[in-house]
């Protein structure tokens, strides 16, 4: 049975989690396609410019 996205996502923070509380010295790595990290990539860079735009806008208005 092949996981979904959403669920291997969910099974590596579970697992890091767990890691985490028994050795919080280790690195736990994720491997994904290469088009599901271009994708992030770009959503991760439309969002710092909403995040710049919505700054911007607070400090202009005050």
């Amino acid at each position: 049975m092949k996981l979904k996205p959403l669920s291997n996502l969910r099974q590596f923070l579970n697992y890091r989690f767990a890691l985490h509380a028994e050795e919080p010295e280790r690195i736990l790595y994720l491997a994904i396609p290469l088009a599901a990290y271009e994708t992030f990539k770009l959503l991760k860079k439309i969002a710092h410019r909403k995040i710049f735009l919505y700054f911007l806008t607070i400090f202009v208005i005050l």
